[in-house]
């Protein structure tokens, strides 16, 4: 800056200067406008919805998402309190984390849904402090649920379907003869396998027009009450249908443990083994 120099009579006698060096003023000034310019780029690149609130949770500004879509114009909650334009159930959870966040000073994280345009839409919340503010970033997660909701649907008929062949495989039911079927069991028996053993067994008889079943059982090792009780089921359930069940594969052990639990097999023929077991239908259905 110059200024002009008089003397008393107000004639000019010369000029003054003062020079100061703004080098670092200038300098700290743009980095300034950079380090704005910067976090206002990287706030326009974040996708989520934003808002700024007081710690008593009123509504200082806003920056929108993508779509630019909101349930209200800015005019109608700038200023104004969460309990004041919120749902109910939405701002006491949003009142909730404000509490939370005051206590703790750590991030909030919460899920909650609203009607946009008439539409249900699921957003993710998290809710940070800052300085005397809080930052709160609402992120539209609707496409992603419904993605991950038809993903477990799409899993758990992947499983069912698994479930099934598993079931179709562990009891299958074989046409050997004209009039006879044998299903051979393997491995462990449970209710639901159980079930699926008289099930598999009735519709094969059923669909083979069979009058001898045969049920090998050298595969499964132990046997019990529950399974003794299934076979049982099974050949009565049979034998309505005007077929016989021949059951083979009966190990000393298997024997010893149905005498034990007083199993009634009478329904049923007994062989040692599967080959004589077929060789006694095949002759059966010859007569």
């Amino acid at each position: 800056s110059a200024l002009a120099l008089r003397d008393r009579d107000g004639n000019l006698t010369g000029y003054a200067s003062i020079n100061r060096d703004m080098t670092q003023q200038l300098r700290a000034e743009a980095e300034l406008r950079f380090s704005e310019q910067r976090n206002r780029a990287l706030l326009e690149a974040m996708p989520d919805l934003m808002f700024v609130l007081s710690q008593d949770g009123v509504f200082l500004d806003y920056k929108p998402d993508r779509s630019g879509t909101l349930i209200m114009p800015p005019e109608a909650f700038l200023g104004r309190k969460v309990a004041e334009v919120l749902p109910p159930s939405l701002a006491a959870q949003v009142l909730h984390h404000l509490e939370l966040l005051r206590q703790t000073g750590e991030l909030q994280q919460f899920d909650y849904q609203i009607v946009v345009d008439g539409r249900e839409e699921a957003y993710e919340a998290r809710m940070v402090a800052s300085n005397a503010e809080v930052l709160v970033l609402s992120r539209n997660v609707t496409e992603q649920r419904q993605a991950e909701r038809e993903r477990n649907a799409m899993q758990e008929q992947i499983i069912a379907a698994q479930q099934a062949t598993l079931r179709e495989l562990s009891t299958p039911l074989m046409p050997i003869a004209n009039g006879v079927v044998v299903m051979p069991l393997i491995g462990a028996i449970d209710t639901a396998r159980a079930q699926h053993i008289m099930e598999t067994l009735l519709n094969g008889i059923a669909e083979h027009r069979a009058r001898e079943a045969i049920i090998d059982i050298t595969g499964v090792k132990v046997v019990d009450t529950q399974v003794a009780g299934a076979l049982i089921r099974a050949a009565r359930a049979a034998s309505l249908l005007g077929a016989q069940v021949i059951l083979t594969g009966i190990s000393p052990e298997i024997a010893q443990t149905l005498v034990y639990i007083g199993a009634e097999l009478r329904d049923m023929t007994t062989k040692a083994t599967l080959q004589e077991g077929i060789n006694y239908a095949l002759r059966t259905v010859r007569f």
